[in-house]
């Protein structure tokens, strides 16, 4: 596993930070921990996207 140490801050609402503690707790798990997992999981999906995209439109650098 690797050592969490960078943090990143967002600045939401005061009733967004409630709902999203509240959905971390239903999880069991913190709001810190659940953030770390959805970033981690948008990354994925996003190294997929184009991985898939590469695959469609080649390696080119950029387009003419």
């Amino acid at each position: 596993m690797d050592k969490r140490t960078a943090q990143i801050v967002a600045h939401v609402s005061e009733e967004t930070a409630a709902r999203f503690r509240a959905m971390a707790e239903l999880d069991k798990t913190t709001a810190s921990e659940k953030s770390g997992e959805l970033i981690t999981e948008y990354l994925e999906f996003k190294q997929a996207q184009f991985e898939g995209m590469k695959r469609v439109f080649g390696n080119k650098q950029n387009c003419e």
